[in-house]
């Protein structure tokens, strides 16, 4: 993505993020049931430079958010129609 906080498109699977300073990724707020994204450190200073992953309206796993803080991280997550999980 070019901007942040970058809102994930229906188009989108894997999202390499730029974490040369903290970024924020929020998914669809109104996704159809089965969307998955693959969210990566890119960089590979998400340890200094978290990438926080907000759903719109939505939880991951039960939590508001998931932060990302590992060098080279990455999470994959799927919508099944009421929240997103982690795979």
């Amino acid at each position: 993505p070019g901007a942040y906080p970058y809102t994930t498109l229906t188009t989108d699977y894997v999202i390499l993020v730029d974490t040369s300073v903290a970024r924020t990724i929020v998914p669809l707020a109104v996704p159809a049931t089965g969307t998955t994204y693959r969210i990566k450190d890119n960089v590979g200073s998400a340890a200094a430079n978290n990438i926080t992953v907000t759903p719109s309206g939505k939880n991951i796993d039960g939590s508001a958010s998931f932060i990302i803080n590992t060098n080279y991280g990455s999470i994959d997550i799927v919508y099944n129609g009421t929240q997103w999980n982690i795979l």
